[in-house]
């Protein structure tokens, strides 16, 4: 017992005696690395935003934290250089407990073609967290032993197109943790290749989208893994027609369990045939494949005595394939088709407590009556986000409106919309031409995943076209700033929601058939044209590229049935489309009725199956 109230007293000690390095311009060191040799046991080390160029080194100290600090992650380029040959950053065996969070790492090339962000050789155990490692030879590359935990990052564009470098690479590791990553477009190599003893693979968006990687995961030599809540996307560009292999390269001594539990899993297989689940043929134990969605083509698993239960086949009603919103809608029968996930080796719950929010965040899993197959829940009160400060922060809360009606309600592909908030940005960018950008003073927004373009930021309100091709239903607008998610908000995608553009607070915004402004002073003749200019026209007869001008020719007009009433009599709606010259903006030609009375005269809209607000048009004697 005194030996142990002296160890604590040590640890206390050896606490309270940890330093602050702080790097960047104007700081006590210029460069991470240079912090990194002159840290002791248990420093911190906080470096600021920036870019650092070939800033490459090896990490020996124990129990280092090394994090970004400032609105962007600092961003470490390679630049042609290694350390010791392997990457730009080398955890050695004595660099235990290191804790990595908030930095770039891009660019690492070595001539065995294994260079890595991160490099942590045999015996460290690892934890990286809300990272970003992008068009490295490989993302992060661990050796044997130790505990490697990766949560809340991202991987993209990784690998040196040889099929042995890879976005994930994690070898003979005691126990691997990878939590709500996103892992996308590796290049011919895997999202996430693990040998690992234990492999909890949790709560992740592993797709290749465009990409020409490999299998989404690979347990190469089995091990005791759980595969739980997962969105798991392959397409046809795939090296791998199967998606999850367990044990593909046969057994191991260094691994002596091998168990597989695969429960309430999304996967998206977009390729002409394909295997779900490969299994290895030395594997005795039965895979519990369970509450999983299996769309697209292929068969679920190769293994004979799989436990196959309560797997959902076919198409559920995603909110968007495309966008990968594999959220369900509403009246889904995936809802509700699950069973009770159960418990693996060592009483390890099966059941997912969280689902993937896009990008590298989660969020806790709502119940609701009986579980959901595949990776999400239909309906419940959102629950609450799990991951780095980007993810749970609630600092510039804003809203989402309608671009013409400042009004709360569904957004429609290709209209304009706004979103009003507080200190969203230090000043006013308008961008100077066409097309619009979809980044704007580190600003994005994103709608279902998709970026949107942006008509100009301002501190309290930031103006976007939705994106076309997006599937109706429910949805998510999140915004990003400097890279760091801000919390998203649901919406509604309808195929139709017409706003008419207001001047003066009530009056249409209306050109006379004289092209003057409609106005009380000026008003329009019966039996005139009048152009009225709105936004959430709905489909249209010809495609358009968001951020772009809309053209002459052909002409995009909406294909939906339209009306309109003017004084309460109906007008003509002679043509319905978007303006030439303009993003985002239609207009509707109404030809004012015969009869109606002279003044101000309310003007309604209906497309489709949507009424739009009132709009006051002036009309003469």
């Amino acid at each position: 017992m005194r030996g142990m109230v002296r160890y604590s007293l040590f640890l206390a000690a050896a606490t309270a005696m940890a330093a602050t390095l702080e790097v960047g311009p104007g700081k006590s060191f210029a460069r991470p690395c240079d912090a990194i040799r002159a840290a002791s046991i248990g420093d911190v080390i906080e470096i600021a935003s920036g870019n650092y160029d070939g800033d490459v080194c090896t990490i020996t100290r124990a129990g280092l934290t090394i994090r970004g600090v400032g609105p962007s992650r600092p961003h470490l380029r390679a630049m042609g250089r290694a350390a010791d040959g392997k990457g730009i950053w080398v955890a050695a065996p004595t660099a235990n407990n290191l804790t990595v969070e908030g930095i770039e790492f891009s660019g690492a090339r070595v001539p065995d073609l294994n260079g890595a962000g991160i490099r942590v050789d045999p015996g460290a155990s690892v934890t990286i967290r809300d990272c970003h490692f992008h068009d490295n030879e490989t993302g992060v590359l661990t050796g044997n032993g130790g505990t490697i935990t990766i949560e809340y990052s991202i991987f993209e564009n990784n690998g040196a197109g040889d099929g042995q470098s890879h976005n994930v690479y994690v070898n003979f590791a005691d126990r691997f943790v990878f939590r709500g990553n996103y892992s996308a477009r590796s290049r011919v190599g895997q999202l996430v290749k693990s040998r690992a003893k234990e492999s909890y693979i949790l709560y992740n968006r592993l797709s290749q989208e465009n990409g020409t990687g490999s299998r989404e995961i690979d347990l190469s030599n089995g091990g005791l893994a759980f595969v739980i809540g997962n969105i798991i996307q392959q397409t046809g560009t795939t090296q791998n027609s199967n998606l999850l292999g367990f044990q593909p390269e046969g057994p191991s001594p260094e691994v002596p369990l091998n168990e597989l539990f695969v429960v309430n899993n999304t996967f998206v297989n977009q390729h002409s045939t394909g295997e779900f689940i490969q299994i290895g043929a030395r594997v005795a134990a039965p895979a519990v494949i369970r509450n999983n969605i299996f769309f697209g083509p292929g068969t679920v698993s190769n293994q004979p005595t799989a436990v196959l239960d309560r797997n959902f086949r076919g198409d559920p009603g995603f909110t968007s394939v495309i966008n990968l919103d594999l959220t369900l809608r509403p009246g889904s029968p995936a809802s509700d088709s699950g069973a009770t996930p159960g418990t693996g080796p060592g009483a390890v719950s099966l059941t997912p407590t969280h689902h993937y929010s896009h990008p590298a965040c989660n969020v806790a899993r709502p119940m609701v009556g009986v579980i959901d197959a595949g990776a999400y829940e239909y309906g419940g009160d959102p629950g609450q986000p799990a991951g780095p400060a980007r993810c749970t922060s609630t600092l510039a809360p804003y809203s989402i409106v309608h671009g013409a009606t400042f009004e709360r309600g569904p957004l429609v592909p290709g209209s304009i919309a706004t979103l009003f908030g507080r200190n969203l940005t230090d000043s006013t960018i308008i961008p100077s031409g066409t097309p619009l950008p979809v980044l704007l003073q580190g600003i994005r927004v994103n709608v279902n995943a998709l970026s949107a373009p942006l008509f100009f930021v301002a501190p309290e309100q930031i103006n976007f076209q939705v994106p076309y091709g997006l599937d109706f239903g429910d949805g998510v607008v999140q915004m990003e700033v400097n890279g760091q998610a801000r919390p998203a908000v649901r919406i509604r995608i309808e195929e139709s929601a017409p706003g008419i553009f207001l001047h003066s607070g009530t009056q249409a915004v209306a050109q006379n058939q004289d092209f003057t402004l409609n106005e009380p002073e000026n008003p329009a003749r019966p039996g005139s044209v009048i152009v009225v200019y709105l936004t959430g026209q709905g489909t249209l007869s010809t495609f358009l590229r968001a951020g772009e001008p809309a053209r002459a020719n052909p002409l995009a007009e909406s294909v939906l049935p339209r009306a309109a009433t003017l004084g309460g009599r109906e007008a003509d709606v002679l043509f319905l489309g978007m303006t030439p010259g303009l993003i985002g903006v239609a207009q509707a030609n109404i030809r004012i009725p015969a009869g109606v009375g002279a003044g101000s005269q309310p003007l309604r809209l209906r497309i489709g199956a949507a009424d739009s607000n009132a709009a006051l048009v002036a009309v003469a004697e």
